[in-house]
């Protein structure tokens, strides 16, 4: 055997095309070439016949697992069939852990298993001599986990063999033995060429040594000796390739490629060579879509500019998934070719993720946001014309999940209209969900539940319900971008019937699910044939490739190197054990992992032969700054181009990023973001793009107030008078409506003018919504004051308490049964406490309460005043008069000297529908103010007040404040001006807003201007603030 190490640029390249033309293969000289990858025999081919334009007849381009089966074939053929899905593997083990006593299994821990079960088998270590482990000098500790996964792994490998299998481990030893016992198995070939390795397991450095005593063997091995970039390599050199005593050729290193001399500096502290900086760049962005956009123009650059074919442009990251889809859409954009030879993985496909959504249902008690996002799916094959009206439905009854929310939120309504808003203050119908579109949510559910709990036990049974699940509700147009991915769930879903043949036993539902979640992870979508263009590729796949220029994403800490862990099943301590007291090959997780990745980094960067560019995120799409990789400092010392004044900014804000590239390297659309109105050639630029001209300008004239910092106008909210607006002023406006106006004049208009549906509190199983909680306590409260009561008040309260909190009222609210019976318990606790409180005060204070949920017009001013009254306490005369309103808890905003403030109307509103009520005898002087009840609330219980008072006092003094604060109120509404509201303070009405994505309050130029209007002015200054 033959051992030549060195670079593979220039060095291995040159070497393996001498030795290949040496051996002048063809039909009677046959020559086997064995890559650890599929991706690098194929780069192999096109380097031979592409670049070198020599024949392959005679060359066989083998990975060691083709060759494997090859021998094994020509010997006879496996002893077993072979089984090389990862998951099977691991669902064998998770079965093993269960029969030991591990009935609940963390998710994953099959897998963790799996993976150090791997590492003993590929380590050659016979389970069956575990007594031999006894005497070595470790901690027990070691000893124990040892003796754990030798005892696991015997009873893996049993259970293979009584299946009929065998791995891919298995394999190799098959393959081992059939060469040692009959050497002609390859007398079929010449030679054996090894290239690219750079470790082996010990079961495949068994077979590499089988062959090569078999075969004359040549092994091109990627290593510099004395390079600190190669040091993981390094072990394995020592240890198998100076075997028989002769040391390996070390071809000399030549100081080419893109890096120059400074390739050789690389991780040397202290040392470095002038590197061209015409031939290395740094460039530093904001997020991944900012570097995919940096990567995209470094690309254009070095093809339009420099005429680098876009077919010897490498793009790689460390793990490629984190920008493939915005790599995809930056170069898309900017009409790059590139092929990614790895596809895409299948859950980055909306329709299968929808399928594991459909899986999943039953496991999570049916989310409404998961059944909601099904419905609103377009691969969704039910009744389409009702999803919006399913939307409204769920929002407005507060459905979260559980099927006790379904039964007791959606049933009742499937013969009834679903009132969508109580009555309308513009004096219109209600709006009503129809009871045939609940009926047909409710049916289409219902069949989702029934096949899902129909009976079913083994993988076959389970696979095909699944399949029947979901065909009967996803379904895609052959040409469709997503039918792919939606006939590649299905296949994940029909790969599980087998499982029953590989000897695993029957699942139960949760394991299936799991299974098949499983599956769809590690499922790619099959890549198209590669076409000509940038190769797309992570470092594992670029090893061995070659690129004129090459631009590497993702340089961040964290990322590249990836952080190094330690396997918890077999740490390095028991590795080195094995490692070192009994010779089994094995490699440690931590140091071993982090000289792995300086390797990866090392191959990544010498396989540029002309041009370098590095690029990383400084922050990310948030702003918050990143550390860029520790590689990064070593290449640019290396170098010697300082990294702080080297690196090329790319501007975060969208016009400045734009503006710094050349206008001809820009997408089309960002060329014409920059472009004026009436810069020439523009009708003939849009005509390309197909768009419309006169739409265009219109366009940009509807923006160009958008983007000034002048006076506010009707973009701005200020839409001036309208007919909706009329009916509400001459209706009346509640408290509530006047609240909103009063926070934001925007959420006023979007709320109650273009009528924007609201974000509702889903409440989940185990809990009320705080309005469902509100209106149960209110209607307790009304039933006990109606009845009244003698004497005792508690059987008064528990008898209101009954009538409310019925034994079946959990149904309409979803709540379990138990869970119903704990919030009634614990409510009724509540009541009699603010009752003790409430109720010993009357006659002292002569109010009584008299009047309770109480509907009442008013006026204040030219102010058409509506409103509700929880409760009126009067004196025995009907002279005076207090208004009591029952919250949940206590609220900051209603604080006395904020209610002045127009943090809250109601008490303004309600005391003066008070006074316009023909019942209270007595006039503003006998106004004793207004109430507020906090249900939840006392010192003692929660330390916050269970009342809080507005004083009779206080509101006379400040009544005209009020109604004139009112007026203004009414002015805006009357006048139309409805801008948003620039400042909300800590814990405002912003936190609570369900209108953010139309608002432009973080626009800058929409700001100022809504800070310089008359209308915010007058509304400060309404609030008793400084406008």
């Amino acid at each position: 055997m033959k051992v030549l190490c060195g670079p593979f640029q220039p060095a291995l390249e040159k070497a393996f095309l001498d030795r290949l033309a040496a051996l002048k293969p063809g039909p009677s000289r046959r020559v086997a070439v064995v890559a650890p990858s599929r991706r690098l025999a194929d780069r192999l081919q096109r380097l031979v016949a592409r670049e070198a334009g020599r024949a392959l007849l005679g060359v066989r381009f083998h990975t060691f697992f083709s060759l494997a089966s090859e021998v094994v074939e020509a010997s006879g053929g496996p002893a077993r069939p072979v089984v090389r899905d990862p998951l099977y593997h691991d669902l064998l083990v998770d079965q093993l852990l269960r029969q030991r006593g591990q009935e609940r299994l963390t998710r994953g821990l099959g897998a963790a298993f799996r993976s150090s079960l791997r590492d003993l088998v590929d380590a050659g270590i016979n389970p069956d001599r575990a007594a031999d482990f006894a005497d070595l000098s470790a901690p027990e500790s070691a000893k124990t986990r040892l003796r754990l996964l030798f005892g696991l792994t015997a009873s893996y490998q049993e259970a293979l063999e009584g299946a009929g299998l065998m791995s891919t481990s298995g394999l190799t030893i098959q393959a081992r033995r059939a060469v040692e016992q009959d050497p002609g198995v390859l007398a079929g070939y010449e030679e054996v060429l090894y290239y690219g390795f750079y470790d082996l397991t010990a079961l495949q450095v068994g077979f590499f040594q089988a062959v090569s005593a078999a075969r004359p063997t040549t092994l091109f091995y990627p290593f510099v000796k004395g390079h600190p970039g190669y040091k993981f390599a390094e072990p394995f050199v020592d240890e198998f390739l100076h075997a028989g005593g002769k040391a390996p050729e070390h071809l000399p290193p030549a100081a080419g490629g893109a890096l120059g001399p400074a390739g050789a500096a690389l991780f040397s502290p202290g040392a470095h060579a002038a590197a061209d900086p015409d031939s290395v760049r740094f460039l530093s962005a904001s997020g991944r879509r900012d570097e995919a956009w940096a990567a995209a123009q470094e690309v254009r650059r070095l093809h339009d500019e420099l005429k680098i074919p876009f077919d010897d442009i490498g793009v790689a990251a460390r793990v490629l998934e984190p920008y493939r889809a915005a790599l995809t859409e930056a170069f898309t954009a900017h009409a790059i070719p590139f092929s990614c030879e790895d596809g895409d993985p299948l859950l980055s496909w909306p329709a299968a993720r929808l399928c594991l959504q459909v899986a999943t249902l039953d496991l999570r008690d049916y989310p409404a946001a998961a059944v909601l996002e099904l419905a609103e799916s377009p691969y969704f094959t039910g009744p389409r014309q009702h999803v919006a009206s399913w939307r409204a439905l769920i929002r407005r009854t507060g459905l979260h999940s559980g099927w006790l929310q379904w039964e007791g939120k959606v049933a009742p309504w499937a013969d009834k209209p679903y009132p969508l808003e109580r009555a309308r203050e513009d004096g219109q119908p209600a709006a009503v969900i129809p009871p045939e579109a609940t009926a047909a949510l409710w049916a289409w559910v219902q069949a989702l539940r029934d096949l899902h709990r129909s009976t079913s036990s083994s993988w076959f049974a389970r696979s095909r319900k699944l399949q029947r699940l979901l065909t009967g509700t996803l379904a895609a147009e052959p040409r469709d971008p997503g039918a792919p991915a939606l006939e590649a769930a299905l296949k994940a879903a029909a790969d599980l019937a087998i499982y029953d043949q590989l000897g695993l036993k029957a699942p139960t539902a949760l394991q299936f699910t799991e299974a098949y979640e499983e599956r769809l992870r590690r499922a790619a979508l099959e890549a198209p044939r590669p076409a000509r263009g940038v190769r797309v590729l992570d470092a594992m796949a670029a090893r061995g490739d070659s690129f004129k220029a090459l631009v590497v994403v993702g340089l961040e800490e964290g990322l590249f190197p990836r952080a190094a862990r330690e396997d918890p099943l077999l740490p390095d301590d028991v590795r080195r054990v094995l490692r070192q007291q009994l010779g089994h090959w094995l490699h440690g997780k931590l140091d071993e992992g982090y000289d792995e990745e300086r390797l990866l980094f090392t191959l990544l960067v010498s396989s540029a032969r002309e041009r370098l560019s590095l690029v990383w995120s400084r922050s990310d799409e948030k702003g918050r700054p990143r550390v860029p990789s520790p590689y990064l400092r070593d290449l640019a010392e290396a170098a010697g181009l300082p990294l702080d004044s080297s690196v090329v900014r790319v501007p975060r804000p969208l016009s400045l990023r734009l503006a710094s590239a050349p206008r001809q390297r820009l997408a089309p659309r960002e060329a014409l973001f920059l472009m004026d109105g009436g810069e020439k050639g523009l009708d003939d630029f849009l005509k390309v793009l197909d768009l419309d001209a006169a739409l265009y300008r219109s366009g940009r004239r509807a923006l160009e107030p958008l983007a000034a910092f002048g006076k506010a106008g009707p973009h701005d909210g200020l839409v001036g008078h309208t007919a909706a607006a009329g009916k509400l002023l001459r209706r009346g406006l509640s408290p509530s409506a006047l609240d909103d106006l009063a926070a934001c004049p925007f959420m006023f208009f979007a709320k109650r003018l273009l009528r924007l549906p609201e974000e509702d509190g889903a409440s989940g199983q185990s809990e009320l919504s705080s309005q469902e909680l509100g209106l149960l306590y209110h209607e307790t409260l009304r039933t006990f004051y109606a009845e009244g009561y003698k004497g005792d008040w508690r059987p008064a309260l528990a008898k209101a308490a009954e009538a409310v909190f019925t034994p079946d009222a959990w149904r309409p609210l979803g709540l379990y049964p138990v869970l119903w019976e704990a919030v009634r318990q614990r409510a009724l606790a509540r009541l009699e406490r603010l009752l003790e409180l409430d109720l010993g005060r009357f006659e002292a204070e002569g109010l009584y309460p008299a009047r309770f949920e109480e509907a009442l017009d008013g006026k204040s001013g030219e102010l058409a005043l509506r409103g509700r009254l929880d409760r009126v306490d009067l004196s025995k005369d009907g002279k005076r008069a207090r208004v009591v309103d029952y919250k949940t808890r206590y609220g900051e905003h209603r604080q006395p000297k904020k209610v002045l403030k127009l943090s809250s109307t109601q008490p303004a509103v309600y005391l003066e529908l008070l006074l316009g009520a023909d019942w209270y005898k007595g006039g503003p002087g006998g106004v004793q103010g207004v109430e507020y009840l906090n249900i939840e609330d006392d010192e003692d219980a929660t330390g916050r007040a269970w009342r809080q008072t507005l004083e009779g006092d206080d509101w006379r003094e400040a009544r005209e404040t009020l109604r004139a604060a009112l007026e203004t109120l009414r002015g805006l509404l009357e006048r139309g001006e409805f801008p948003l509201s620039p400042e909300e303070g800590f814990g405002g009405h912003c936190s609570y807003c369900s209108y953010a994505r139309v608002c432009r309050k973080a626009h800058l130029p929409a700001r100022r201007r809504a800070e310089g209007s008359d209308a915010i002015a007058a509304l400060e200054t309404a609030r008793g603030e400084t406008p």
